[in-house]
């Protein structure tokens, strides 16, 4: 898929909440795009180190699958 990545992610807790999923990638990325392809909503992130951080609002008992592209 070029530089897009999927991300699946299930959670199983009976409430919603907002998780922050790492995501790592290579050197030469700048920036990152995510979107909830299930609600197709861009998810906030944020540069943490070496890596991202993805915030990713679920539903109760739910899975969700993440759409990253990098910008180099």
């Amino acid at each position: 898929m070029g530089k897009q990545h999927y991300i699946v992610v299930e959670d199983w807790r009976e409430e919603g909440r907002v998780l922050s999923v790492r995501y790592r990638s290579g050197t030469a990325v700048k920036a990152i795009h995510a979107v909830n392809i299930n609600d197709n909503r861009t998810l906030a992130v944020r540069k943490d180190g070496d890596g991202w951080l993805i915030d990713l609002p679920t539903r109760p008992g739910d899975g969700n699958l993440i759409c990253v592209e990098e910008e180099q």
